[in-house]
């Protein structure tokens, strides 16, 4: 054991006493504390756990940054699926439930069904003929398809933003650099797609 000076939860000081005994006469506001040999100065003690350990580096800016413009894209990304599409002068939400059943309906159209059951927003449930469902299906396809390749590619541009200013400056929906743009259009243009 060796004797430290205390500054608050934080060693400030490993001193040369041997004991507390040995520490000579000081302020009250002034602690000093028996610690482990490991231990060293700036080292954290937790009273929880009577445990000392060394302190934990702060997290840089920008990696705080980083982590709040991915979920910033993220969410905007679902919300922006989640809104779904318009086809006909109707609409049709995407969320994961509207999804499910977009897919499980299309299976059963290339299955070979004539229609599917299926209802725009706020509409009642009608029969769908294979045909018209096959173009929201692909309608809706097409528009996650996009959407998750683009939030791809912008998580891309936060994962090599090296500046706060760039960071701030992304937001869904802006151009990409020039590389990213041109790396994203070649994939749509691959699948046949696009905005």
């Amino acid at each position: 054991m060796k004797i430290a000076q205390m500054n608050g939860d934080t060693i400030h000081w490993i001193t040369p006493y041997q004991t507390l005994v040995d520490v000579p006469p000081h302020a009250p506001n002034i602690i000093f504390k028996e610690v482990p040999d490991e231990v060293m100065e700036g080292w954290v003690y937790d009273a929880a756990t009577d445990t000392y350990g060394p302190p934990v580096p702060p997290v840089p800016e920008i990696e705080v940054l980083r982590a709040a413009k991915f979920k910033e894209i993220g969410d905007a990304c679902t919300a922006t699926i989640y809104a779904g599409v318009e086809v006909n002068n109707a609409s049709y939400s995407l969320t994961e439930h509207d999804q499910i059943e977009l897919m499980a309906q299309l299976d059963a159209v290339k299955g070979g069904a004539p229609a599917v059951p299926y209802h725009a927003n706020g509409e009642l449930c009608r029969m769908f003929p294979a045909a018209e469902f096959a173009e929201i299906a692909q309608i809706a396809t097409a528009h996650i398809f996009y959407h998750r390749t683009y939030c791809n590619h912008m998580n891309a541009w936060i994962r090599r933003a090296d500046s706060v200013t760039e960071l701030n400056d992304i937001s869904y929906g802006a151009v990409m650099p020039a590389d990213l743009e041109l790396h994203m259009q070649g994939i749509l243009a691959a699948v046949g797609g696009g905005a």
